[in-house]
């Protein structure tokens, strides 16, 4: 995980989500205790070539670390072919289609 992400996710839990949505978010963020990696600018320039500036760090630190699935609400930008094709093998999805890989207890 690079540390933009949780800035990133917290900054639209706030303007975007429920009263309580960034206090669960922290409150998960917290007990898994994700890895943070830092990105050299070779690696974030890589994500670049497929991706817009913004969301270059994002990709990158989902490739560099080793994510298994990168969730996301930006169709535009995450679900296009080549974004898919370089962030082999984590997959990229909406926040349905991870839940949708949970079995249901």
């Amino acid at each position: 995980m690079v540390k933009q992400v949780i800035a990133e996710t917290v900054r639209n839990l706030q303007t975007k989500g429920t009263p309580t949505a960034t206090e669960r978010f922290l409150e998960l963020y917290a007990s898994v205790q994700p890895t943070v990696v830092e990105l050299n600018k070779d690696q974030i320039s890589q994500a670049g070539a497929v991706i817009n500036e913004k969301d270059a760090p994002i990709l990158a630190g989902a490739k560099v670390g080793d994510c298994q699935f990168l969730v996301t609400l930006d169709r535009r930008h995450f679900l296009e072919e080549k974004v898919i094709y370089f962030a082999r093998p984590t997959e990229i999805g909406l926040p349905r289609d991870l839940l949708d890989g949970i079995p249901r207890v």
